[in-house]
């Protein structure tokens, strides 16, 4: 977002060299003829880059010209200006880019010979503040020209238009704002009430489109077409849905199955295994009882020899 926080008028009616602080909201009172609407007016010179219509603020019937502001126009007789020959106006607007965190200015300069044909430029100057550019130089108001080579000078950017439509495709691309901005500040200055409502809202807030009815029919059959095929796909979603289930349960199944086979395998080499250690114990245990047998015997057989052997020396 762009907020205006500084506004400075150099030879603007009654303002010879000032500036006005702005936060967020401003508030501008005081008697008539204080210079309210001159304030107002040289803001929306700036912003309808030249386009508005003076004194708009305080009456329908707009009677001060940009050269009245310029020179000051009294009113009184035989002292019509309080500024005589040639003279120099600024009006710059300092602006703060809160996504950028940099300040810009937007502005005119315009040189108002003696009896001579005004000259304006609108101007652009990135990356700077109203109290960093030089408008006056030793008690002197500088012209455009002096002006553009104080900028090259201070190594500031500055860029000059001299056209209502450069101008205000120059503030539009500053501000970041369409074309119909610079037709709604005016109406926004304004102090009358806006009556219709419904053409400030198709002038400014609708976007101005051709409609195709035909275009428009054609798409909303489509679209319907489009509806009930929807409908048809979410159908056969759910049907392949309900397949996807049953073919899960399917793996489940099979899954399972395959563990308890495996379990089963495992139990019956269990079973087998204890029936081979049973009978390895139970051949161990005849092994054991045949071998003591056979020693049995074989003691037999030698008691029986010692026993003829004793009887034949008798």
């Amino acid at each position: 977002m762009k907020t205006l926080t500084k506004v400075k008028l150099i030879n603007w009616h009654t303002f010879s060299n000032e500036e006005f602080e702005i936060y967020k909201n401003a508030l501008i009172t005081g008697e008539n003829g204080t210079g309210k609407s001159t304030i107002l007016d040289a803001i929306q010179y700036v912003l309808t880059a030249g386009k508005c219509k003076f004194n708009k603020a305080a009456s329908d019937i707009g009677n001060r010209t940009l050269e009245s502001y310029i020179r000051c126009k009294t009113g009184i007789e035989g002292h019509e200006y309080a500024r005589n020959g040639d003279v120099t106006t600024y009006i710059a607007l300092e602006f703060y880019d809160e996504k950028t965190e940099k300040y810009q200015i937007i502005g005119t300069v315009i040189d108002l010979p003696a009896g001579g044909r005004l000259n304006r430029d609108f101007f652009q100057i990135i990356d700077c503040k109203i109290s960093d550019v030089a408008f006056i130089e030793e008690r002197r108001v500088l012209t455009r020209k002096e002006f553009k080579k104080a900028l090259i000078d201070h190594q500031q950017t500055g860029i000059f238009k001299d056209t209502i439509k450069e101008g205000e495709s120059l503030f539009g691309n500053a501000l970041g704002v369409k074309s119909k901005y610079f037709d709604l500040v005016t109406r926004a200055l304004a102090f009358k009430a806006i009556d219709n409502v419904y053409q400030f809202i198709v002038d400014f807030l609708l976007k101005e489109d051709f409609v195709d009815i035909q275009n428009l029919r054609d798409s909303i059959k489509h679209y319907k077409v489009l509806e009930e095929k929807l409908k048809i796909s979410k159908k056969e979603c759910e049907s392949l849905e309900g397949v996807v289930s049953q073919y899960d349960t399917y793996l489940d199944t099979h899954f399972q199955m395959d563990v308890l086979e495996c379990l089963k395998e495992k139990l019956q080499e269990k079973q087998l295994q204890a029936i081979i250690d049973n009978s390895q114990k139970k051949y161990q245990k005849i092994n054991d009882q045949l071998n003591f047998v056979q020693q049995k015997l074989t003691q037999l057989n030698q008691d029986e020899e010692t026993y003829q052997e004793i009887s034949s020396f008798r």
